[in-house]
């Protein structure tokens, strides 16, 4: 039960970002800037952790995250991660 209303939500904020993309006027240019500054602050996040504790690691779960909400899903796992 607590997976499909996870799996409901993150398809929520999914359809919210790609409705935000589309009403921006520049749909293709802003995915694109949203999905490389979320991968530059996963890999940015990782590279850190490689020295320090490691935070977040890299999995397709963790990319697609990043790609499609950008930093703030970066930072949202980060937050999620340290409670």
């Amino acid at each position: 039960m607590t997976e499909l209303l996870l799996f409901s939500i993150a398809a929520f904020v999914v359809v919210c970002m790609l409705s935000a993309f589309m009403r921006s006027g520049r749909f293709f240019s802003s995915l694109f800037f949203s999905a490389l500054s979320g991968l530059g602050g996963l890999f940015l996040t990782y590279g850190i952790g490689l020295y320090t504790i490691p935070l977040l690691v890299i999995s397709p779960l963790t990319i697609a995250v990043s790609v499609f909400l950008g930093l703030p899903g970066v930072i949202g796992m980060l937050c999620l991660k340290l409670l």
